[in-house]
């Protein structure tokens, strides 16, 4: 009985020292099927949420995402919106536009970038807009997020 529980035991450690030596080589591989499995999702607060609507315009397409709102539980009192400003070819030097949102037919700010300079004025109209946090240029896209707060806290 002891032989056989031995000779399992050297069986089962062969095995794992196995296994561990594929997942050791073979880990990027791993990470990246295991990262397009339908229940691995990004985080909205890395990815800017999902798509409420998009504008298009002559040279110009404008993406609103949807407002986030995490927390642990349920939804924190303030978030971000994002917006991105991408050109049919390169983008404008200027981009001026005003942003609903939250799609209540008003405008909630005003944003004025300068693709060349890197800057960006900000104006806020509604009480819910807060404060810009970032406006960068990401890729061939322009990238602007917004505080905003929760309307239901």
């Amino acid at each position: 009985m002891k032989r056989t529980i031995s000779i399992l035991a050297i069986i089962w450690a062969f095995f794992c020292t196995f296994i561990i030596l594929i997942i050791f080589i073979k880990g990027p591989q791993f990470t990246r099927l295991f990262g397009k499995l339908p229940s691995m999702i990004i985080s909205p607060v890395y990815a800017g949420g999902d798509l409420n609507y998009v504008v298009e315009g002559d040279s110009l397409k404008i993406a609103v995402n949807k407002p986030v709102f995490e927390a642990l539980i349920g939804e924190s009192a303030k978030g971000f919106v994002q917006i991105t400003f991408s050109g049919t070819g390169n983008l404008p030097q200027l981009i001026e536009q005003e942003i609903d949102y939250d799609k209540d037919l008003k405008p909630d700010f005003k944003l004025k970038i300068n693709t060349i300079e890197n800057k960006t004025e900000y104006l806020s109209i509604s009480p819910n807009a807060g404060p810009l946090i970032v406006s960068s240029k990401v890729h061939d896209d322009w990238v602007v997020r917004i505080k905003v707060r929760n309307k239901k806290k």
